[in-house]
């Protein structure tokens, strides 16, 4: 039995994000590491199948979807700044 899928209501504060909107997620350490190793895992996935794939159009939004999922990735390693003490 696959496991239960979240809303976007689940996440979060609990108020609804609308498609295309912003989702703030406040993430514990170790749930960092788990969310990068999964979506890295995913990236290797979506190489080789970009590398599989000879239709043109799938190719090039699967390599839309990479640069993306690079993006996520380098927003969740980024170091969090601070705010600036008074």
């Amino acid at each position: 039995m696959p496991p239960p899928r979240l809303s976007r209501q689940d996440l979060g504060s609990g108020a609804p994000c609308a498609p295309g909107g912003t989702l703030d997620l406040k993430l514990e350490p170790r749930e960092t590491v788990l969310l990068t190793n999964i979506l890295e895992s995913h990236l290797g996935d979506l190489r080789m199948e970009i590398g599989k794939t000879e239709n043109f159009d799938m190719r090039n939004s699967l390599k839309a979807d990479e640069q993306v999922l690079k993006g996520l990735i380098a927003r969740i390693k980024a170091p969090v700044e601070s705010p600036a003490s008074s």
